[in-house]
């Protein structure tokens, strides 16, 4: 580390190191006119730099119940119930954010490497007396 007169340990960097110094300075009135102050710079990277697309999906049910006529065996209430539950009907492709590459050193910042299921369909009977 040069710790001589001329000490430019900063100069090589990548980021530049901000002048806090010069941006609080003392003025002759509270809020001068022309002041030659510079601001805080603003930071280079925001929250959320990595949106990518948002998740969207439509969940669907089709169902349908059978009234049984009464019998003495069943009772008066029996049914057959049948229904197909859609989870994402239209297939759209949502990406799993997990896998989304936040690493700078990676060639692939900012891809995301999995998406989350495709459709799924249920299907399911059932019988109540």
């Amino acid at each position: 580390m040069n710790t001589g007169a001329n000490n430019n340990q900063f100069s090589d960097n990548y980021f530049s190191i901000p002048n806090f110094s010069a941006a609080i300075t003392d003025g002759a009135a509270p809020f001068p006119a022309t002041s030659s102050t510079t601001f805080i710079p603003a930071p280079g990277i925001d929250r959320n730099v990595f949106p990518g697309p948002g998740y969207r999906d439509v969940d669907v049910t089709f169902g349908k119940a059978f009234g049984l006529p009464s019998m003495r065996v069943l009772g008066e209430n029996a049914k057959i119930d049948i229904k197909a539950n859609l989870i994402n009907a239209f297939n759209l492709l949502n990406i799993n954010p997990s896998t989304i590459n936040t690493n700078i050193a990676n060639t692939n910042l900012g891809q995301a490497t999995g998406a989350l299921g495709a459709r799924v369909v249920d299907f399911q009977a059932r019988f109540s007396f």
